[in-house]
């Protein structure tokens, strides 16, 4: 499905109406004039809520290593894997190729399921030929849905910025971040404090509030007629193997999120997002990525579960694109015992880099350091040799695009972990596609991601 321009921009559109919070009040009648608009679309066999659940980066991969671990330590298998065998759930392979390469960034594969048309990569909802069609939020929103997003990354990265804003560059943050403020997006978790801070206390809307600790959130958990900002890291919510107790986790954002949205009579749409899965790809930080991706699975079973208890709810759980390609490589036994190490991993990569980042001017042996950080976070003692090549840059990757100094660490650690990648870029991969609920059979076997939005935009039929 091909969604047209919408003739005004949508920026001006939204602030001629007073967007924001004052967007609300505009739309107020013309949602109480709909009454049970709502229950008319369940009556009808339509979906009421739809929940876009995304483990950014996700390729097959790394749910492989997410399920090998999870039974290692958790004794049972991913959510996910056990949601593959329940016959109310559909699911598929999907290409993610955008419109000006095979492998695609986060920005055009989420721009995908918000407008339903390709775009080229760095692209948030702005075509080819330059139109901006509606991002599906927006359109939503104009609809008396409550519109909420959650995620690891920052609000004004790719992935949540495709559902509510327009922008030719993705890195236009601070544009990006001035359309979530008018957006009507009323429940907004994740990173970006750097960003939206200034944005939001600019000119400081009475309607919003803003949390930025755990315990914050967990006060403003009940439904209330405010928005709900919430700012857990400068740019990224720390990762899971990083995080301190006054940082929610995804489950606990998710939560209040659904809480706080279910209570809208027209509907909810809410976009989760795994952003940090992603990010551990591309640093080629094994641990990490399999800690995010649980933390990713145990929200999609839970949502799973709700959703499938209320049966008015679509529920699509996916990745924008796949990335690095990692896998357990050793054979037999030996592969065994090198990935059970992954058991005694106590940092992320990023940990490392600052800690490292912070010391080496002042260290006598930066390689020695380099080596007692490796071993602090990860139980692993590298070879005195190879942290000296490494440290001094004479350590190379033949495939120049896998030697950055992560990619690096990385593969100097798969002689331990047992799990290397392919490099730290994302992959042209079909990725996996999984939804249940109303509108869930209109799922295609195959297909590419624009079609998720055809599947959206069925089941609410609009």
């Amino acid at each position: 499905m091909t969604t047209p321009s919408h003739g005004i921009p949508r920026r001006r559109f939204l602030r001629s109406a007073g967007a924001g919070a004052g967007l609300g009040a505009v739309l107020a009648g013309d949602v109480r004039a709909r009454g049970s608009q709502a229950s008319a679309r369940v009556a009808a066999g339509h979906a009421k809520n739809v929940i876009l659940l995304i483990a950014d980066g996700m390729g097959l991969g790394t749910i492989t290593l997410g399920d090998m671990y999870s039974r290692m330590t958790r004794s049972r298998r991913l959510h996910w894997m056990d949601l593959l065998n329940d016959p109310r759930v559909r699911t598929g392979l999907c290409d993610t190729q955008s419109a000006d390469g095979l492998v695609s960034d986060s920005a055009a594969t989420a721009s995908a399921w918000s407008i339903g048309e390709r775009v080229n990569n760095g692209a948030i909802c702005f075509t080819p030929d330059g139109r901006e069609p509606a991002p599906v939020m927006a359109r939503a929103v104009a609809r008396g849905m409550a519109c909420g997003l959650v995620t690891t990354s920052s609000l004004t990265d790719a992935t949540p910025a495709c559902m509510y804003a327009n922008a030719p560059k993705r890195n236009m943050g601070d544009e990006i971040g001035q359309q979530l403020r008018e957006s009507g997006v009323s429940v907004m978790l994740g990173g970006g404090r750097s960003t939206l801070n200034p944005i939001f206390a600019s000119t400081p809307d009475s309607g919003c509030v803003i949390v930025r600790t755990r315990e914050e959130l967990m006060a403003h958990a009940a439904t209330d007629s405010q928005r709900l900002l919430g700012l857990f890291g400068s740019s990224y919510v720390p990762y899971v193997l990083d995080r301190r107790p006054e940082t929610p986790s995804l489950m606990e954002m998710s939560r209040v999120a659904i809480s706080r949205l279910a209570a809208n009579e027209q509907g909810f749409m809410l976009q989760i997002e795994a952003g940090r899965v992603d990010h551990a790809a591309h640093a080629n930080d094994a641990a990490s990525l399999v800690h995010e991706m649980m933390e990713f699975d145990d929200v999609a079973g839970w949502v799973a579960s709700w959703a499938l208890d209320r049966g008015d709810t679509l529920v699509i759980i996916t990745t924008d694109h796949a990335n690095a390609n990692p896998g357990l490589t050793l054979y037999g036994q030996t592969g065994d015992r090198a990935f059970e190490r992954l058991r005694g991993v106590k940092r992320s990569f990023e940990w490392i880099f600052r800690e490292f980042d912070r010391g080496k001017e002042a260290a006598d042996d930066p390689a020695a350091l380099m080596g007692s950080l490796v071993h602090e976070a990860t139980g692993i003692e590298l070879r005195p040799e190879d942290l000296r090549d490494y440290v001094d840059g004479a350590l190379k990757h033949p495939f120049r695009t896998a030697g950055t100094r992560t990619g690096l660490l990385g593969a100097l650690l798969a002689n331990h972990f047992g799990v290397a990648f392919l490099s730290p870029n994302h992959t042209s991969d079909f990725v996996l596609v999984s939804a249940l609920g109303p509108g869930s059979t209109l799922l295609p076997g195959f297909h590419h991601n624009t079609q998720l939005h055809d599947v959206i935009v069925s089941a609410l039929g609009w």
